[in-house]
C-alpha cells in the first residue's frame, strides 16, 4: 500500500497526529513539496535547496537549523516570495507562493536572524510600516497596530525609537 501524507516512513519517525493531518487536508498549514532553488554562478549552477519537503503546522513553532550554506535563508526567501523557486511548490494556508505571494505574505510571520529595524522609527511607526508591507488597509492598520503593541507587551514603549529599545524589546517588535 502507498504511504499516506503524514505516515511514518521509518523506524525512527513518528506518524503525524490526526489533528495535524486535518490541517494539511484543510490547507491550514505551510507545505513545501519538492522545493528546489538553483543559482547560476560563473562556475556553473549552485543548488542551494535540494528537493525539500516540509510541513509546518499551525500552533507549532518551527525552526530551520543547519550549517552555513545549508539553504535555510534561501528557503525562507523562497517561502516569503523574495526569490522564485527553481522547482517544486510552496503553499501557505492554501495560497501558492509565486502567483499568490501577496496573499501569502498576509498569512505568514517570519522572525529573521537579525533585527530588521530602523533606528529612527518608533515602535508604532515600525508596526504601521510592516502593516503597509503586508497590505493591511490604512484604515484598519492603526487599530491593528495598537492591538499588536498590547499583545507583545510594548505598551509603555509605543513611542520609543527602536535604537532605544533593549535587545528583548527589539525581538518582540
Amino acid at each position: 500500500r502507498a504511504r499516506q501524507e503524514g505516515e511514518a516512513e521509518g523506524p525512527n519517525q513518528q506518524p503525524v497526529p490526526e489533528t495535524l493531518r486535518a490541517q494539511l487536508a484543510n490547507d491550514e498549514c505551510v507545505a513545501l513539496r519538492g522545493l528546489n532553488k538553483v543559482f547560476r554562478t560563473a562556475t556553473g549552477p549552485k543548488r542551494a535547496v535540494d528537493d525539500l519537503n516540509l510541513t509546518m503546522y499551525c500552533g507549532q513553532v518551527t525552526a530551520l537549523l543547519g550549517h552555513n550554506g545549508a539553504g535555510k535563508t534561501t528557503t525562507v526567501a523562497v517561502l516569503t516570495g523574495l526569490l522564485p523557486p527553481s522547482g517544486g511548490v510552496a503553499v501557505v494556508q492554501g495560497r501558492a507562493v509565486g502567483p499568490e505571494t501577496r496573499a501569502v505574505r498576509r498569512r505568514l510571520g517570519v522572525c529573521p536572524q537579525h533585527d530588521v529595524l530602523y533606528p529612527a522609527l518608533t515602535v508604532r511607526e515600525h508596526l504601521a510600516l510592516f502593516a503597509a508591507c503586508k497590505g493591511v488597509p490604512r484604515a484598519a492598520a492603526a487599530a491593528e497596530v495598537e492591538k499588536l503593541i498590547v499583545e507583545v507587551g510594548l505598551t509603555e514603549k509605543r513611542d520609543f525609537l527602536a535604537k532605544n529599545l533593549s535587545g528583548g524589546q527589539k525581538r518582540k517588535l
